[in-house]
């Protein structure tokens, strides 16, 4: 079998030494893909939890609300009742009133 020259020995161990530099490359290349895509992942997760801690808020502030509103409907609901049952008295002693003015009317010469 016929030995390789120096020359060949020494082409393959820098052809070996380059496509080791460019497979370190290649990796580190990737890497830093990876590591910008993590970073964006990131980025993106930061803004979700941002954007679910001001939701968050802005339910607890509704939630509030509701309760402010429902409080007041039911003040509201209670003047009312009130009022009703005020007017059916007053009504009921205007017609009682009414009708002793009729008795009286009919009864007087």
């Amino acid at each position: 079998m016929p030995q390789p020259s120096g020359k060949v020995k020494n082409l393959d161990f820098l052809s070996l030494e380059r496509l080791y530099v460019l497979l370190i490359r290649g990796v580190n290349l990737e890497n830093e893909v990876i590591l910008r895509q993590f970073e964006e992942v990131e980025r993106k997760v930061e803004r979700l939890i941002q954007v679910n801690k001001s939701l968050q808020n802005v339910i607890s502030d509704l939630k509030l609300r509701i309760s402010q509103v429902e409080m007041e409907l039911r003040e509201k609901t209670e003047a009312e009742t009130i009022y009703n049952e005020e007017r059916t008295l007053i009504r009921s002693k205007i017609d009682s009133l009414l009708g002793r003015l009729e008795e009286i009317a009919e009864n007087s010469p």
